[in-house]
């Protein structure tokens, strides 16, 4: 029994120890992401984040691009309800190929609602209530480009 024990407590040990070899290899130690293709927003301008978000007008359509293609995949944008209201999200994309995607946020990023474009529809609504605030949108492409439409529909309770 005590043969096994220390089999067992050398094994592990030699886990830790590969694991602590290899991880700085793979970018374990330094918390950053591995992105084996490169940046796929290295062109991007300062909506790629959150913080660089570009705000939306209610009650109006935009139309943007995404592409990995161009290196611009991530674009954010936010819109301010300005009483609580019922808010209608209208999105599309134009390529079903580019697996078109987009999440709705509220101010402290919890996720309201997702529309993932899988080839089944291009066009999604989504409706909620809402209180007084900020919310984003975050749109992405995991492939080629596409065109999108956002419309953000206010109507006050």
């Amino acid at each position: 029994m005590h043969t096994q024990r220390s089999a067992v407590t050398t094994s592990s040990r030699l886990l830790v120890v590969l694991f602590l070899l290899v991880a700085p290899a793979l970018g374990g130690s330094n918390c950053q992401p591995y992105e084996a293709e490169g940046d796929l927003d290295a062109q991007s301008s300062g909506d790629r984040t959150r913080e660089g978000s570009v705000e939306v007008s209610l009650n109006t359509t935009i139309v943007d691009n995404v592409s990995t293609v161009r290196l611009d995949k991530t674009d954010w944008k936010y819109f301010v309800v300005p009483a609580p209201g019922v808010i209608e999200i209208v999105v599309s994309f134009d390529n079903s190929r580019a697996y078109g995607e987009m999440v709705v946020t509220d101010q402290v990023g919890q996720i309201i609602s997702t529309f993932a474009d899988e080839k089944k529809h291009l066009l999604d609504r989504v409706t909620f209530k809402a209180n007084a605030g900020q919310f984003y949108l975050q749109f992405w492409v995991n492939s080629e480009q596409s065109d999108y439409s956002v419309q953000i529909n206010y109507t006050a309770l």
